[in-house]
This record gives structure tokens, sequence and C-alpha cells, in this order.
């Protein structure tokens, strides 16, 4: 019973430790992918002031416009990950909750 014991707390401690390095992890990925989004949106305006210029075709803003919305693309999915990442940090620490708790909540909350 001792070993059973010793080994679920050692995954307890295991599942927090791993989110907890996994939120870590994302938080920079999530302020790297920030700044590319930025950058990729900066390059997308340049991009459309030469074309208005008559300076390059088309295709280079569509080229453009594509990074971009991969760049936001990825960020998004780096949010999402960082909200799962949360969640199971959550659940790993022993708090939940129940649907329909969540259900009466967002009810109260509305105006």
């Amino acid at each position: 019973m001792v070993a059973g014991y010793r080994n679920t707390v050692l995954g307890a401690y295991q599942e927090v430790e791993d989110n907890l390095a996994a939120i870590r992890q994302l938080q920079q990925e999530s302020v790297s992918e920030a700044a590319a989004v930025v950058a990729t949106l900066e390059a997308l305006q340049q991009a459309q002031y030469r074309y208005k210029a008559g300076l390059v075709t088309y295709l280079e803003v569509a080229i453009n416009e594509n990074t971009s919305l991969q760049a936001q693309l990825s960020s998004v999915t780096i949010q999402l990950r960082r909200m799962n990442a949360s969640v199971l940090l959550v659940k790993a620490l022993g708090g939940g909750w129940q649907a329909e708790s969540l259900t009466a909540f967002t009810k109260e909350t509305r105006p």
C-alpha cells in the first residue's frame, strides 16, 4: 500500500511539474510568436504600399498576407496549448468543476 501511495504522489508531482514546465515554455513561445505576428503585419503593410505605388505585383502582397495569417494561426495555436496546459495543471492540483456549475456561472454573468 505504501508503494502504491508513493507512486500516486510521485505521479501527481510529475503531472504538476510537467504542466508548469509546459506553461513556462509556451509563455516564451507566445512572446516570440507575438513578435513574429507584428513583423509579418508590418511586412504585409509594406508590400501593400509597394503594390499601390506600382513597384511590385499583387503576388508579393498575397505571399506576405499568407505569411501573416500563418503567424497569427500559430499564435492562436500556442494560446490554445497554454490554456490546455493550465486546465491540466488545475486538474493535477486536484481542482475541477462540474458542467452544471459552469452553465450556472455563465447564466449569472451574462447581462
